[in-house]
Formats: C-alpha cells, structure tokens, sequence
C-alpha cells in the first residue's frame, strides 16, 4: 500500500503511531483536530522554535567583516542577520553602524561618518 493513497484520518494515525516522543508530543497538543493536516499543523505551531530578540540582535552586534569578505557579501550578511532582529524602520541605520564599527576598510567606516543622517 503507498502512503499517497492513505486517507487523511489514517494519515493522522499513522503519525501518531510513528515513534514514542511523537505520540507524547501529539498528546501534549490540546487541540490537533480531526485531519492529517490540522494535526500537522497543531505540532508545527507548538514546537516551533521561537525567536529570541536579544540573542539575535547580540549576533548582529558582534558581527565583524572576515577578511576574506567583500563589502557586498558582508552588507548582505547583515542583512540576513537584521531581519531576525525586529528592527522595522530602523534596519538601514543599525547596518550602517555596524560598517561604520567593524568594516575592514577603515577609510570605509571614515567615509559613512561623514554621511549626513537621512
């Protein structure tokens, strides 16, 4: 029997019956409902990792151009690393200060000191 043709009730049982730690996990849920895909989606929600703002923006703050790295690839990198950071409007500015603070080229971080605040 493929696991395609499986009805969506048998689906969700099945899941339940996989292994031991996913039955526990399933019966701590409260509310799984009655399909594979709510069920699915009831243990998505509940062990979801959760994003820890200080510890992100700690990672971003600590975040120094390598050697190695161009300008681009670490402006890119901040980047990546500020969007889990929830700093909204102020994403540009905090990305500045960290060029401004770790760039290799120090005539780099001269020159944006020198920008005038938008």
């Amino acid at each position: 029997m493929q696991l395609g043709i499986l009805s969506l009730k048998l689906r969700r049982e099945l899941l339940c019956f996989i292994a031991y730690r996913g039955t526990l996990a399933f019966l701590l849920v409260a509310e799984t409902g009655d399909s594979f895909t709510s069920a699915v989606a009831a243990l998505e929600k509940c062990f979801k990792s959760k994003v820890n703002i200080a510890v992100e923006r700690h990672a971003f703050k600590k975040w120094a151009q390598a050697l190695y790295e161009t300008i681009t690839q670490y402006v890119a990198a901040l980047r990546d690393l500020a969007s889990r950071c929830r700093f909204d409007d102020k994403m540009d500015e905090m990305i500045r200060d960290q060029l401004i603070e770790y760039v290799t080229n120090s005539n780099t971080g001269k020159r944006l000191l020198l920008e005038p605040d938008a």
